[in-house]
């Protein structure tokens, strides 16, 4: 009866939901109510139902909600659906009965199950949000997938969102694609929407902004809210339709006036930025306060903005928190950061760093790139957490993933300072850039400083100011500041101070400190402005009061010295003490000079290593040289010259010119660490080339004298010039003493006189000691030796020991001042107390002589230790010598050999001899000619007389190079001409001989005499022959003896034993054996050998001693055992006679057979006698013997010989062969031979 009545209620709710109901009263109910009452009359469930319709709609009765729900449950207790929605509806609302949740799950269920599609769609909405039923994805799925299947497009559009968000089902936007589209084309408006976004994100469906466009402007036709805002997005965006901000402003405020938030709020965003409408703050806050109250998160940060810049509203940080609050605890990750940078600043809150990490946490976690950078810095600041670099990395990390310039600008940071990651500038650089290509000003001027300081990128100063201009466009005011410092330096663009001081002006002017400092150091050294030291102070007092460290320290030093400001020493330690606590280590350096100097505060040299240690540590230059000076003077710590190095190393390694000078001295005397004049040099030159003057100077010395570089005067003079056109007192010293040596400039004493002039103008000692040796030796100026002394005098007064060593030298001479010894001694001991080497080799000499002193080899040596333990090349060859002879200390070759070495290795030529003789005489090293004529050679190149002489001895005697007596005249010429004794006396020698010259007795006799006259015993001696031997000059024993006694007084050994035997044999002098034997002895305490063979004779013969046979065998054997074959011959008839000792013809043939070897005639025959003597007599051998002796024109041997041959010993007789040994032996006067002569002579007479 009600079946087309029924259809087309189903058709309607089909199509328009539970809002069809009113749609079919209003078409149907005026023409069918009398029908529809008639059926209620007769019980029908339909009419029942539509009757009900009516009374709850008040479409055609009177409301009567009463009556409606009675006839709801008689039409639904009959099985008819739509009935049975209707009271599940009632319970569900509590409309006419009590809210029961499960009676109306059960109505539902009852209707869904009959098949009605909105029960079925209710009930899936019912389990999808658990409402009176626990929550059930599948189930809500199972119910709208029966009522999407009848067509239901609201249960479309739910199947769509089940699939689209994975509840009751996998994700599947393929399949929710299909139910938005189904929904959509049937034009649900919501679908639509969906449909489009599918379109716009390219989800599902092709990416397609057109598509996407007109399905959002088919939802918004029919008002739907969330389509306007996206249609008025696609229109501000440009995306599926041409730019337009005014239409997008249109639709959100269609949107926006039905509430919608998000439209709401981009609306307020639409005004704030003026687009498509006019900028208007005020109607932003309007609009982002309608979202904000409705609960929209981002609407609620938005203005938490607004209210935090104070724009379009009063400014209220309280207010700007409680928004940032509710938009955070609902997990807008951009307010979470806000929020937790309110906390950071304390703005609106009580400063709480970890509450801030709390919410910059909070944010970060959710992605946002802001937050995490934020959170970064808090771990790389430690702040609210503990500090930890590594985390500091990661959250930077995620921000970059984002393309967060921030981020990446910290990241660069990071890796440029080696915190958390390795160090690695390439990698800060690569950072910086990507940072910078994003726009990001403090990554530009970060980069600028990396081409600046070729830091990660060669240096590259127009790419440092590209980047320093890009960022201080943006308003930068680091870069505009180091771009000053660019225009400044002339790095990268052309020098010009001006636009250095516009640069800083800009940056000053909005309160940059740097620029500020920068701008006082302007004004200070009056660059790019006039010189005005009180607006320098007035820029540097802005700094300072900013809390800029180098402000405040600049500002402290304007104070030290008065510039700008009255001078203020308690003023400048209070900005020092400043600066110092921020952390600037020059302030610390110059607090510790304060300090140190007593400036202002109590002078206290432990407080004033404290600031030097801080500020040494926190890396100043100066701040490590001056605490590297107290380690190396001992001054509030001890002395540790280790410890200077490594601090004088660690400013030297900045630069620091003073630093670098002093390691170079270190190295130099080999303080704190290896000796190495390489090393110094190296650093010498850093400084020099730094401006250094005191480098200079030294690199000047290391050139000249050849440490650590090959010896070059003329480098010595370029550096010494540029110490001394500076000023520098020493260096226009030595400059003045390269002039006046001529040593890499022309001589010049004038000019040497004028730098020793303008060096003494300044009372610089040395220099006024070297005026004094101008005057001294008459160079540049008239010889005077009193204004020598006056110079030496003055140099002295003001404590220079070169002058006192001087002063005592002319004192020793008698130059200028009367000679006296105990002066020059007591200015010698002055200038040793006050370390001059020179001095103590001087003061080592006087002891050594007994000048001025008593005689004292002991102190002598000492004096001589402590010059050479001060590299003075004289006192270690002196020292060398006493080890050598063993005077004040123990004789020790291999000690005298060391000190040699190293005087020789500073170029002392006397030591270079005396190195030559050990090692041609083998002390102390194994013998080596070789060796030996290399030293000799290097100290006679250095024109060493001794040498030259030695040299020439080696080639005469061919030892160690070959055997050449040309070239010995040549080199004993070359050291005579410099009047050296011993060469003279060896050109006599050559004459005498005939070696390398032809033979002449009377020039031999001229060179002998010159060197005698110098006093040369040798040479006396040598005189005192020719005169006793008439060679050269007629005999003259008296002038022999004359000359041997000069010779003998003088200690010459040879000599001495001469003077003995001319007293022994009255020549010359009246016979003397007492005189003889006093002589001999002299020689032999000596070792002479020949001396004391004759002192044995002496003694053997009682001859000026009481005769004694031991003294005789004791000076026989010293002598014997030391080759001396007359000796060896005595000491073996001592033997064989018993004399001294027990009689033993073994010994005897043993000492006659040593002589015997060594060609000795008389031992020869000796030694025959014995074998012809001996039990077994051997005539061969005697024979032997005897002819080497006779050979000799030994004439008892030519007579012993004569006998053998005459008795025929060794075979028959042969009287023709002794007859003629007798007549040898009797030529030489032997009497023996003569009486054998003369018997044979008789028999053969007899008559027969």
């Amino acid at each position: 009866m009600f079946e087309s009545d029924i259809q087309e209620y189903l058709r309607t709710v089909f199509d328009k939901g539970l809002s069809g109901h009113s749609h079919f009263l209003q078409q149907y109910a005026a023409s069918r109510l009398d029908a529809w009452q008639q059926g209620v009359a007769q019980k029908d469930p339909a009419a029942q139902f539509f009757v009900a319709l009516c009374h709850a709609h008040e479409i055609a009765l009177q409301l009567n909600s009463l009556e409606a729900l009675r006839l709801f449950q008689l039409a639904a207790e009959q099985g008819f659906a739509p009935a049975q929605m209707q009271v599940a509806l009632h319970y569900e609302e509590g409309r006419e009965v009590k809210r029961n949740m499960a009676e109306a799950l059960r109505w539902y269920t009852r209707s869904a199950e009959a098949g009605f599609v909105l029960a079925q769609h209710r009930l899936g909405w019912m389990y999808e949000g658990g409402r009176g039923v626990s929550q059930d994805d599948e189930q809500a799925v199972r119910w709208y997938r029966l009522a999407a299947d009848q067509g239901f497009v609201t249960a479309q559009f739910s199947m769509a969102r089940m699939f689209d968000e994975g509840r009751g089902t996998p994700i599947d936007i393929v399949e929710a694609a299909h139910w938005y589209r189904q929904a959509a084309e049937r034009g649900y408006a919501p679908a639509q929407f969906a449909w489009g976004h599918l379109h716009e994100v390219g989800r599902g469906a092709l990416q397609n902004d057109a598509e996407a466009v007109k399905w959002y402007a088919k939802a918004a036709a029919q008002n739907h809210e969330a389509a306007m805002h996206g249609l008025a997005w696609m229109y501000e965006r440009g995306r599926g339709v041409e730019r337009d901000y005014l239409v997008a402003a249109r639709w959100y405020l269609q949107a926006a006036e039905r509430g919608y938030a998000l439209a709401q709020n981009n609306l307020g965003w639409m005004y704030q930025e003026g687009l498509g409408l006019s900028p208007d703050d005020v109607e932003a806050v309007r609009w982002y306060r309608a979202a904000a109250e409705r609960g929209y998160r981002t609407a609620q940060y938005n203005l938490g903005r607004m209210y935090e810049h104070g724009r379009g509203i009063e400014q209220n940080d309280l207010e700007a928190v409680r928004w940032y609050r509710a938009a955070a605890e609902q997990g807008d990750a951009a307010a979470q950061n806000n929020l937790g940078w309110m906390y950071k600043e304390g703005r609106g809150v009580s400063q709480d760093d970890a509450e801030a990490v709390r919410w910059y946490r909070k944010a970060a976690v959710e992605g946002n790139a802001l937050a995490q950078n934020n959170l970064g810095w808090m771990y790389q600041r430690g702040q609210g957490v503990t500090r930890d670099d590594k985390a500091a990395i990661a959250w930077y990390r995620k921000a970059v993933k984002q393309q967060h310039a921030p981020a990446l600008n910290h990241l660069g940071w990071m890796h440029q300072e080696g915190r958390g990651v390795p160090q690695d500038d390439r990698r800060a650089v690569k950072w910086y850039l990507r940072a910078a290509k994003l726009g990001h000003a403090t990554a530009q001027n970060n980069l600028g400083w990396m081409f600046q300081e070729g830091r990660g990128v060669e240096v590259n100063y127009a790419r440092a100011v590209a980047w320093y201009r890009r960022a201080g466009r943006q308003g930068n005011l680091d870069a505009l500041n180091n771009l000053g410092g660019m225009h400044q330096e002339g790095h990268g663009v052309e020098e010009n101070d001006v636009k250095a001081v516009r640069c800083y002006l800009r940056a000053a002017r909005q309160g940059h400190p740097a620029a500020q400092n920068s701008l006082g150091w302007m004004f200070q050294v009056g660059r790019g402005v006039e010189q005005d030291d009180v607006r320098a102070v007035f820029w540097y007092r802005r700094g300072a009061e900013q809390g800029d460290s180098a402000a405040q320290y600049n500002l402290g030093w304007m104070y030290q010295q008065g510039r700008g400001v009255a001078r203020d020493e308690i003023e400048a330690i209070h900005w020092y003490r400043k600066a110092a606590k921020q952390g600037y280590a020059a302030a610390d350096n110059n607090l510790g000079w304060m300090y140190q100097n007593g400036l202002g505060v109590k002078q206290d040299p432990l407080r004033a290593i404290r600031y030097y240690r801080r500020g040494a540590e926190r890396g100043d230059a100066a701040a490590q040289y001056n605490f590297g000076w107290m380690f190396q003077e001992g001054r509030g710590v001890q002395q540790d010259d280790a410890r200077a190095v490594r601090w004088y190393r660690e400013s030297a390694q900045q630069g620091y010119p003073s630093a670098l000078n002093n390691l170079g001295w270190m190295y130099q005397e080999g303080r704190g660490v290896e000796q190495d004049d390489r090393e110094a040099v190296k650093w010498y030159r850093q400084a020099a080339i730094k401006g250094d003057e005191v480098a200079q100077n030294n690199l000047g010395w290391m050139y000249q004298i050849g440490r650590g570089v090959n010896r070059n005067h003329r480098q010595a003079v370029k550096w010494y010039r540029q110490a001394a056109q500076s000023g520098f007192a020493p260096a226009q010293k030595n400059l003045g003493e390269m002039y006046h040596a001529g040593r890499g400039v022309e001589q010049n004493d004038r000019k040497a006189l004028a730098w020793y002039r303008r060096a003494a103008r300044q009372g610089f000692a040395p220099a006024m000691d070297r005026l004094g040796h101008l005057f001294e030796r008459g160079r540049g100026v008239p010889q005077d030796d009193r204004r020598a002394v006056q110079w030496y005098r003055k140099a002295a007064a003001r404590g220079d020991a070169g002058a006192m060593n001087n002063l005592g030298w002319m004192y020793q001479e008698g130059r200028g001042v009367p000679a006296d010894d105990a002066e020059a001694v007591y200015w010698y001991r002055r200038a040793a107390q006050l370390d001059d080497a020179g001095a103590m080799n001087n003061l080592g000499w006087m002891y050594q002589e007994g000048r001025g002193v008593r005689r004292d080899h002991r102190k002598a040596f000492v004096w001589y230790l402590h010059a050479a333990k001060r590299d003075h090349a004289a006192a270690m060859n002196n020292l060398g010598w006493m080890y050598q002879e063993g005077l004040g200390t123990p004789q020790d070759d291999l000690r005298a050999l060391g000190w040699y070495r190293r005087a020789a290795r500073q170029g002392d030529p006397a030591a270079m001899n005396n190195l030559g003789w050990l090692f041609q005489e083998g002390r102390g090293v194994e013998r080596d000619e070789r060796t030996a004529f290399r030293w000799y050679r290097r100290a006679a190149r250095e024109g060493d007389p001794s040498a030259q002489n030695n040299i020439g001895w080696l080639c005469q005697e061919g030892r160690g190079v070959d055997q050449d007596d040309l070239e010995a005249m040549r080199w004993y010429q070359l050291s005579a001409e410099q009047a050296h004794p011993p060469a003279q006396n060896n050109i006599g020698w050559m004459y005498q001989e005939g070696r390398g010259v032809e033979q002449n007795d009377e020039e031999a006799l001229r060179w002998y005499r010159k060197a005698a006259e110098q006093g040369d015993g040798t040479s006396q001696n040598n005189l005192g022959y020719m005169y006793q031997e008439g060679l050269g000059t007629d005999r003259d024993d008296v002038e022999a003896v004359h000359w041997y006694r000069k010779a003998a007084e003088q200690g010459d050994p040879s000599a001495q034993n001469s003077l003995g035997w001319m007293y022994q044999e009255g020549r010359g002098v009246e016979p003397d054996d007492a005189e003889a034997v006093r002589w001999y002895a002299k020689a032999a305490e000596q070792e002479h050998v020949a001396g004391q063979n004759n002192l044995g004779w002496m003694y053997q013969e009682g001859r000026g001693v009481e005769q004694s046979d031991e003294e005789a065998l004791k000076w026989y054997r010293l002598s014997a055992e030391t080759e001396n074959s007359a000796a060896q011959n005595n000491l073996g008839w001592m033997y064989q006679e018993g004399r001294g000792v027990e009689r033993d013809e073994e010994e005897a043939a043993r000492w006659y057979a040593k002589a015997a070897e060594q060609g000795d005639a008389v031992a020869q025959h000796n030694l025959g006698l014995m074998f012809l003597e001996c039990e077994e007599p051997d005539a061969e051998q005697a024979m032997r013997w005897f002819r080497k002796a006779a050979d000799q024109d030994y004439p008892p041997a030519q007579f012993s010989l004569g006998l053998l041959y005459e008795e025929g010993l060794c075979g028959s007789s042969d009287m023709k062969r002794a007859m003629f040994w007798y007549n040898k032996a009797a030529e030489f006067g032997d009497p023996e031979a003569e009486e054998k002569l003369r018997e044979l002579s008789d028999d053969n007479q007899a008559p027969g």
